[in-house]
Formats: structure tokens, sequence, C-alpha cells
């Protein structure tokens, strides 16, 4: 694939992640309003993927599925892969081209009251490695990390997880430092680019505020307190809770376009083949074969 190609497939790319985010950014504090602090990774992501579509823009700018599994090819045609994305936002009709957004709680305080970032988790081999190794995102230029900060200290977390980074800065073939991106509500946004071999990736990361400290122990194992009613009566409105800034406005597309529009605009259609080769356009995405899975 030409680098121009390329370049343009990363654009676009970078303008659906913000679109999406602002999406998540309308409808997280309602998603998540009537769960409780010991809420584990699948609880949240369904119930925020729940949010999403039911979100009028969000169904219309873009399909998103939880739990995808990308098809892998080989010499007997496609094949349903092992890893299984958290989200996938689609580009259009084809399943080859999708947003790759992996999830990991942060800030999770044990029992003993004990705060563990969980910013190895994050950065190992279930988390940003999925993208470097290509078991998530293959031949794509883009993929994303959300980050849900159980405690809501984003600042605490995004430190944890730069720490974690630099200690395996030559596994993870990264490129430079955290590149600041411009938060979208409350959601704190930065991104890092990454080389293995011949193959680079750029990944871009979102850490979006559980909780603003306030809700009791977040015990695995423990039980965790259920939001108390102001918070659930804020959230129904769709607004975030006291102390916890305005909800997100929502974000158009480049020059006020749809997310088609703007497909059109910028070359359209599959990507070319070679890293972004073309794949049968499947709007119904299956959930890939019955058993274990790879995470």
């Amino acid at each position: 694939m030409v680098s121009g190609e390329r370049r343009i497939w990363g654009t676009r790319f970078r303008a659906i992640d913000r679109k999406f985010l602002c999406c998540v950014a309308r409808v997280w504090w309602q998603s998540i309003a009537h769960l409780p602090r010991s809420s584990c990774e699948d609880t949240i992501t369904v119930a925020l993927v729940d949010g999403l579509f039911r979100d009028a823009e969000a169904r219309e700018g873009f399909y998103c599925e939880y739990q995808f599994y990308p098809f892998t090819r080989s010499s007997r045609g496609p094949l349903t892969g092992t890893s299984r994305v958290d989200i996938a936002v689609i580009v259009g009709h084809d399943r080859a081209a999708y947003l790759a957004c992996e999830c990991k709680r942060l800030n999770v305080t044990g029992a003993d009251g004990a705060r563990r970032s969980q910013a190895g988790a994050y950065v190992g081999d279930d988390g940003m490695m999925r993208f470097v190794t290509e078991k998530y995102a293959e031949g794509l230029p883009v993929g994303c990390m959300m980050g849900y900060v159980m405690d809501g200290d984003l600042d605490f977390a995004r430190a944890r997880i730069r720490a974690a980074m630099t200690g395996s800065r030559a596994v993870l073939g990264l490129q430079g430092d955290l590149r600041a991106q411009a938060s979208i509500g409350q959601l704190q946004r930065f991104a890092t680019e990454h080389v293995s071999g011949d193959k680079s990736i750029g990944i871009l990361h979102a850490l979006l505020p559980f909780v603003n400290g306030r809700d009791g122990p977040d015990a695995e194992g423990g039980k965790g307190e259920e939001r108390g009613p102001a918070r659930h009566e804020a959230a129904a409105a769709g607004a975030a809770p006291a102390g916890a800034g305005a909800a997100a406005l929502p974000c158009p597309m480049p020059g006020g376009a749809d997310l088609h529009s703007f497909q059109a605009a910028s070359g359209g259609g599959a990507p070319a083949a070679g890293r972004l080769a073309a794949a049968p356009a499947v709007r119904t995405l299956p959930h890939g074969p019955g058993g274990r899975h790879e995470r």
C-alpha cells in the first residue's frame, strides 16, 4: 500500500475515533448510572455499548459491535479469528475496516483499601500489546484503548500508564512520548505511536471517570456501593454527576459531514490491497465459534 493511502486512512480513523468518543462522552453517565463500583470490565462495556445503541447520533454515525471477532485469511478461505475485540467501530459496511477498542479498568481499590493502578494490565499482553502484535487491528493504521478509571483520578491513571509504558518501551516499540489530545467532555485523551519490525500502528487512548471518588470501596470480590439517588437522577437526564463538568456536546465530522460523506471525501470504499485489504461487505457480525476464546 502506498504511503498516501495509509495517511488518508489514518486521518479517517482518527476522525472516526473522535466522533465515537463524543458519543461515548454523551451517553457515559447515563449508561453506568445503575452500576456499582464493583462492576467488572465486561459489565461496564456492555452498559456502554447498550447506551450507544440507544443514542440516535451514534446509530446514525457508525455501527459498533461488542466482542467482535475479526476474520482471518487462510488457504481455505476466511476463518473466524480467536482474538476478541471488546468494541469494534465498523467503518461503513466493511468488516475489514474497523476501529478496535480494548477496554481496561484502572485505579481499582481493593477490600484492603489499597489502590491498584492496573497500568501493567493496560500496557501488557492483554492490553496495548494486542495492537503491537496485530492480534487486534491487523493491517490497520490505528487502534483505541479505553480506560475505565474506577476512582475518577484520571491524572494518577495517566501517570501510571506512562510509567508502565516507559518500563516496556522496547517491547512496545514506543516511539517518542505520550502526545496529549484535546479532551472530550470528561474524557482525557492522548496518543502513542508504535513500531514492530516493518509494521507500525498509532494507539488512541481515552480515560473515562467511573466516579468522582465518593462511591465507596471497589473491591474485586468486595461489596462496592451503588450510586445515590442524585447520581441516578442526573444520569437519567443525560448529565454528568455534580462536580464532573458539563455533558459532552455532539461532535460532527470535519466540515459538518456525516460518516459516509467523510468516507467519500477521503477516498471512500474499502481500503486498498496490502495492509488494508478489502473484505466482503457484511453488516451482521458473528461472535465466533463456541468454546473458550483468547482475550
